[in-house]
């Protein structure tokens, strides 16, 4: 029957009513299995993945996977060191995947380092064009000439004139850690148009090699420019002072650039929550997830409207939880920061990505004393200048606890990624892990999100009562439905 009078003046009224600041909510769109232990054969993954206007490309800790956007269909699969051989140079050992694509070349870029404790460079790869599948170039670039420090943990970011690399040196067999002690921080600014013209080159690259942690302080991750801006390039890490991170500067030329803004010129002070805690909870006797680094950032920063958003790891009322913050990077000025955080869920390896309407989506792991490993995001949207938002949302239930305990480590992460689709400011994607049946197997899971029209479900709703339309079931759950482990 349809409705009449009343009814359907009530549902006109609330679909044409402004939704409130954080009102924002998820709708998945194509979520499918990405690599998983199995295929990779890596502890852990380093969870990286990035899309472009017809492919979605997922790079792992041993594997490279090529999926159509449409319909998630695998494409090309590459083990990692295959894929660096075809494009151009021979790895040994290599590990800690990134990869960005930039919509201003029209091209993909990736990163890895190789050879842990000794002297080692960065691999850098860019793609030919658009398809992930059309070739690639590479590139061996020292992370330390003297031979002192070897390079782990890299980072990319990308703008319209530079590709900059990021690493952490650890003194070769220096002790502690996985081969030396904590060094210094490595940065390497290449000019882009070397890198995508005719004759690709890295030749040009400039390295700041083993900069001070009082310099830079720890795994600064450099910005990806969404707003397709020149040269300056920034940078954002923390860990050596309480209660401040860093921001610096990338200036100067593609060519001679200039690095501003370190020691205690570049910190900016930020609320104090402290360090993630060691490990995250999961059911059972199996030990507890590695949950990230004492330093928190370790997933890209994104540059949008002028702003740098970065989110880390932290510690709130002893449970791993997110802290955001928008930053105006040239002024060092913070603009908002904000936590998400649960009373029942550790959250931990978070990303973030934001689009030209400041709407904002946030990917991460939780797990519990009886959640699973699971995947799960949350959406924000930004009103006068201040973000709010909504419930947590589960994507992908874990089935199992997970337990490889190596060094007297159970690893997970150690980072993942959430974009913004170019072709689409209203989808995003999200890279996570999850854990797999059988007690002893990580999963990712590549999820396609919708951030809805302002009003559009309500507006969907009053088509529905005026006999003009019909309801659809979303296929998101909501925070409430959290995976209860038996």
């Amino acid at each position: 029957m349809r409705p009449t009078g009343p009814s359907l003046a009530l549902a006109l009224s609330l679909a044409l009513a402004p939704a409130p600041a954080g009102a924002l909510g998820l709708q998945i769109g194509l979520s499918y299995s990405g690599a998983t232990l199995a295929s990779s054969g890596f502890i852990p993954p380093d969870t990286m993945g990035a899309v472009g206007p017809a492919h979605v490309v997922q790079f792992v800790n041993g594997e490279v996977r090529v999926h159509r956007k449409s319909d998630g269909a695998l494409l090309q699969q590459w083990g990692s060191a295959g894929f660096w051989e075809e494009a151009g140079v021979s790895p040994s050992d290599n590990f800690d995947p990134r990869i960005v694509y930039d919509a201003g070349s029209g091209r993909w870029f990736a990163v890895e380092v190789d050879r842990r404790d000794q002297p080692n460079d960065f691999l850098l790869a860019v793609s030919h064009g658009a398809d992930p599948t059309g070739g690639w170039s590479a590139f061996r670039i020292a992370s330390d000439p003297s031979g002192v420090a070897w390079a782990d943990f890299p980072s990319l970011g990308v703008n319209a004139d530079t590709v900059v690399l990021t690493a952490t040196n650890l003194r070769i067999g220096g002790g502690g850690g996985i081969g030396g002690g904590l060094d210094s921080t490595v940065v390497v600014v290449v000019p882009k148009a070397d890198l995508v013209g005719p004759a690709p080159t890295a030749a040009n690259a400039t390295r700041f090699a083993r900069l001070g942690l009082a310099q830079l302080q720890f795994h600064p991750q450099p910005s990806v420019d969404l707003d397709g801006g020149g040269l300056t390039t920034y940078l954002i890490g923390g860990g050596t002072v309480p209660s401040a991170i860093q921001v610096a500067r990338i200036e100067g030329t593609p060519a001679e650039p200039e690095l501003e803004g370190l020691g205690a010129d570049g910190l900016l002070l930020v609320e104090s929550y402290g360090g993630p805690p060691p490990a995250a909870e999961q059911p059972g006797p199996a030990a507890n997830l590695e949950t990230s680094l004492a330093t928190g950032f370790s997933a890209n920063a994104v540059i949008q409207n002028g702003a740098l958003w970065a989110v880390r790891a932290l510690n709130v009322d002893g449970r791993a939880a997110v802290q955001w913050l928008q930053i105006d990077p040239d002024t060092r000025i913070l603009l908002q920061e904000g936590v998400i955080a649960d009373p029942e869920l550790d959250l931990f390896y978070p990303s973030i990505a934001v689009n030209e309407l400041d709407e904002v989506v946030i990917g991460m792991s939780g797990s519990s004393e009886s959640v699973f490993p699971s995947v799960y995001a949350i959406a924000g949207e930004t009103v006068a200048g201040v973000t709010g938002f909504g419930e947590l949302e589960l994507l992908q239930a874990g089935l199992a606890s997970y337990e490889i305990v190596a060094n007297g480590r159970n690893r997970w992460g150690d980072y993942s990624a959430t974009v913004v689709d170019p072709s689409d400011p209203r989808v995003f994607w999200t890279f996570q892990e999850w854990a797999d049946e059988g007690g002893a197997s990580w999963a990712t899971q590549i999820t396609q999100l919708f951030v809805p029209e302002p009003g559009a479900s309500l507006l969907a709703l009053a088509a529905v009562l005026a006999g003009v339309g019909t309801v659809c079931a979303s296929s998101h759950r909501a925070s409430g439905d959290r995976p209860e482990a038996a």
